[in-house]
């Protein structure tokens, strides 16, 4: 029962659990802090972020809340140990129709898209920001790849692959002719 509890709210928390927050943090007196963090974790629950969901729930409980914060605390870390804490972090948008292929850069500060609109696009992760197009296929990017050093993509598409530089956005070399068994 409680747990059924705990998932409702969480399904309607938005607007009312950030009030019962904001309320809580005007209210002087014993257990606000416990309240505050329990609080709290619902909201980092509720987006997906159970580490930080676990570390707020630990908090209420060293502040003396009780049941319904150790179900709380249970539910997050079972999210954590089933993955469910992933949650998006950014999109990238321009490419004008789908996506096929993505690869990251080893340094993990560059993404790189390839899709069915016949263009690559290589993005900066912490801005989202597109940094270089690459357009030269004749039919959709199904692969797209970045070198280790950052300065050279490689690209598939059903019959052509293309090496770009990076720096110039520029296809260096095109091989052809592999056509699929």
């Amino acid at each position: 029962m409680a747990s059924r509890r705990l998932k409702s709210r969480l399904l309607y928390a938005s607007t009312p659990l950030l009030a019962e927050i904001e309320a809580a943090g005007q209210t002087e007196g014993e257990g606000v802090k416990g309240r505050s963090a329990y609080l709290r974790g619902l909201v980092h629950l509720e987006r997906g972020d159970a580490q930080s969901a676990i570390a707020m729930f630990e908090e209420a409980l060293k502040e003396g809340e009780g049941p319904e914060v150790s179900m709380a605390l249970m539910q997050a870390q079972d999210d954590l140990s089933e993955g469910r804490h992933i949650y998006c972090v950014r999109t990238f948008e321009g490419h004008s129709k789908r996506v096929d292929s993505v690869c990251l850069s080893a340094n993990g500060k560059w993404a790189l898209t390839g899709g069915v609109d016949k263009s690559a696009r290589l993005w900066e992760i912490d801005t989202g920001y597109c940094v270089q197009i690459f357009e030269e296929h004749i039919d959709s990017v199904y692969a797209v790849c970045l070198s280790a050093d950052g300065n050279w993509v490689l690209t598939g598409s059903h019959e052509t692959v293309c090496l770009w530089e990076v720096d110039t956005g520029q296809c260096v070399q095109t091989l052809e002719g592999y056509t699929s068994p």
